[in-house]
């Protein structure tokens, strides 16, 4: 439904995302669906949990960014995109 000036009255709320990059190897990784354990390619990263719940395993000297929202999704890809 939209109110006169073209707005959705009712949005849907977004859904979260299960996702990190890690800054070490560039890797973004996505957990879709329960135990869909992902891990980057040098190996400090690990996510798992898809919508289910949320879990992280990463070195303590690795660098990490959490990505919650599509927005930070798409982002975080386009700047993987952007290196040569």
């Amino acid at each position: 439904m939209r109110n006169q000036f073209g707005e959705d009255i009712n949005p849907k709320p977004e859904t979260p995302i299960n996702a990190a990059k890690c800054l070490d190897c560039g890797t973004v990784l996505v957990s879709r669906y329960r135990h869909d354990f992902q891990t980057c390619r040098c190996g400090k990263l690990s996510v798992d949990g898809g919508s289910d719940y949320v879990r992280r395993a990463y070195d303590e000297d690795s660098h990490v960014l959490e990505i919650r929202t599509p927005d930070e999704l798409v982002a975080a890809l386009a700047a993987r995109e952007e290196k040569p």
